[in-house]
């Protein structure tokens, strides 16, 4: 039987509850482990890769950035 939408709702408040750890542990300077992270959650996979996959390219061009400013 497929999810019903409390429980898909509820999927997604999860994962975005984990993403808000995440990004406050990194900017409180903690390293974090995505595979940790999906290692933790199987239940949660495939979207909390997903998500994780689009942090790590959001904070890969917030840093190129930064490091593009600072050279000039």
């Amino acid at each position: 039987m497929p999810p019903t939408e409390r429980e898909n709702s509820e999927r997604a408040q999860r994962i975005q509850q984990i993403l808000d750890e995440c990004i406050a542990r990194q900017v409180s300077g903690q390293t974090v482990s995505y595979d940790k992270l999906i290692v933790e959650h199987p239940e949660l996979m495939p979207e909390l890769g997903e998500a994780l996959h689009k942090l790590a390219l959001i904070e890969r061009a917030s840093r190129r950035a930064r490091e593009a400013n600072d050279r000039n």
